[in-house]
């Protein structure tokens, strides 16, 4: 039996947010990563730069507003999936800031459960790939 398995590549911006020497995780409700934890951010949109894309998604996922992005790093991960019966190979390339300058912005609410997490407390299993990206970044 031949299996057909989808392959799809995604491009997205997300924010590494430090305070009190905290990273900012956001939970990811859906697709391959569904149900860790990961840098806030996501798909760029048609017409959006890296910078626009982030800045949206941060401000949709947390409720923060940032003025400042500076260019990190860039990642990828390619990860096999199963969604509702379909097989994909996911090829995830992440464009990585650094973000400064974040305002609460009390008139929204965060679309995804967030949390501050000390990074030598995370559990390799429970964060995205683009998350460990970053701290092994940090142990460099």
């Amino acid at each position: 039996m031949n299996v057909k398995v989808n392959q799809i590549s995604r491009y997205g911006a997300y924010g590494v947010v430090w305070q009190n020497s905290r990273l900012l995780l956001t939970l990811k409700k859906s697709g391959p990563y569904k149900g860790l934890w990961g840098l806030p951010g996501g798909a760029i949109e048609f017409g959006e730069t890296p910078e626009e894309a982030l800045k949206r998604e941060l401000l949709e996922e947390t409720a923060l507003a940032a003025s400042q992005l500076k260019l990190l790093s860039t990642a990828t991960s390619i990860v096999t999936y199963d969604n509702n019966g379909e097989r994909y190979h996911f090829h995830h390339i992440g464009i990585i800031y650094e973000v400064a300058g974040v305002v609460l912005m009390a008139d929204r609410v965060p679309e995804e459960e967030g949390r501050w997490a000390v990074p030598g407390e995370l559990k390799q299993e429970e964060i995205t790939p683009f998350a460990k990206h970053i701290l092994n970044l940090m142990t460099q």
